[in-house]
Parts: C-alpha cells; structure tokens; sequence
C-alpha cells in the first residue's frame, strides 16, 4: 500500500509542476539587455565623477544618483532633475 502512496504523490507532484508556468528566459534576457543598455547611455551623458546605483525600489527610476556622501550616503532616483542638482552641487563645489 506504501508504494501505491507513493506513486499517486510522485503523479500528483509531476502533475502540480506540469501546470506551473515555464519561465520566459528568453524577455528576462531582453529586459537585462535593455536595462544594461539604458545604463551605458546615462553613463555617456555624465562625467567621470557622478556614481550611479542599482535601485532597489523602481518606482520611479531603476538607477539612483548619489548626491551627497557625508555624513551620510544620501541617493535620488536618476532624472535629468535629479542630474541636474547633481552637477549644480559638483560645480559649486
């Protein structure tokens, strides 16, 4: 009886992953490439000084400027707003 138990978990299992979704590979691939690129092209357009980070939190922007450093690390989502600050606090520096 062990192994009839056995067989209808090992179907049901094969059954339950069978329906689950397959993961696109293929459009993540895009969605890195494209982000990879949009980072590249936002680095062209700034000089040598400005840091850019990863975001966690994209809700605005997937990169994130660093403005101020000390005391504490202090970043804004990346826009040409943002850029803009960034450079006017590097010029008057």
């Amino acid at each position: 009886m062990i192994m009839a138990d056995q067989l209808v978990d090992f179907l049901r299992n094969r059954k339950e992953r069978a329906a689950l979704p397959e993961t696109d590979w293929e459009a993540r691939q895009v969605a890195w490439v494209d982000s990879v690129k949009s980072l590249y092209e936002l680095e062209r357009q700034m000089p040598d000084t400005v840091t850019l980070l990863r975001n966690p939190d994209t809700t605005r922007s997937r990169w994130a400027v660093v403005v101020q450093r000390i005391p504490h690390l202090k970043t804004m989502p990346l826009d040409s707003e943002t850029l803009k600050y960034t450079f006017e606090r590097v010029m008057l520096a």
